[in-house]
């Protein structure tokens, strides 16, 4: 009797385990449960609340000329982008997936910040740019379209060096010289810090020290993304190979 008993128990306990990993899923992957309104713009789909904030549409024209560029773009992509303007979703994905000024997964951009308007965001202390951070999002759904579920991080495993320092070198350091961006990196404090950049962009300090060594791998060493993500090489070989790199050119 007490056998069965605790058969039971076992039974009920994964069986509500499962449940609750299988409305954590649904809640995940299905954002219009939770919004009242969508709106489409091309292939992104807009899920919101309220009315949507008068920039959205410039935002989302400017991100979309951003990430363009970018070998990983696809056109007929179809991402949902989920604002956070009053829906519990948001808060769920933040709960689950943790803090940040927009949360990217699957084909899936969560707004996190709180939305300031003339295109900008408020997060962790910072005024930050709307379509600078949207844009990263947006790359993170392209690489995880070209690498798959069981390719992408976190389950594809790629160092964070490389996974999120192509995005960011899409976005602040494709344009710039290493003298530019290294004066920024040192003057910068510890490596979360905010760093300022043109255009009223930013980052801290740590995924600039990423796009920098991005930058080396695909402009000098003329690695693509594939075999960006597929070398096995440190982030400390490739900040060694740059900095003696500059030294010679000072000479």
């Amino acid at each position: 009797m007490r056998k069965l008993k605790i058969k039971r128990l076992l039974a009920w306990f994964i069986g509500s385990l499962l449940f609750l990993v299988l409305t954590l899923i649904i809640l995940l992957t299905v954002p219009s449960i939770l919004y009242a309104n969508h709106t489409s713009f091309g292939s992104i789909t807009v899920y919101h609340q309220k009315e949507i904030p008068s920039h959205f549409a410039t935002s989302i024209e400017e991100a979309i000329s951003t990430v363009k560029v970018s070998p990983l773009y696809q056109s007929d992509l179809r991402i949902n982008v989920c604002l956070n303007d009053g829906s519990k979703y948001p808060s769920i994905v933040k709960t689950i997936l943790g803090d940040d000024v927009f949360t990217a997964f699957a084909n899936n951009v969560v707004l996190i910040a709180t939305d300031i308007g003339e295109g900008k965001l408020s997060h962790w202390g910072q005024t930050l740019s709307y379509t600078q951070f949207l844009s990263h999002g947006l790359l993170h759904n392209y690489q995880f379209d070209h690498h798959g579920l069981f390719g992408a991080n976190p389950l594809g495993g790629h160092p964070n060096w490389k996974w999120e320092g192509y995005v960011e070198y899409e976005l602040i350091s494709k344009n710039k010289t290493y003298q530019t961006l290294l004066k920024k990196y040192n003057n910068a404090g510890g490596e979360f810090d905010w760093v300022g950049l043109n255009q009223g962009k930013s980052t801290i300090k740590r995924h600039l020290q990423y796009a920098i060594a991005v930058k080396y791998c695909l402009e000098e060493k003329k690695w693509g993304y594939d075999q960006l993500m597929d070398t096995d090489i440190s982030l400390e070989s490739i900040e060694a190979e740059l900095a003696l790199k500059i030294e010679l050119q000072e000479e």
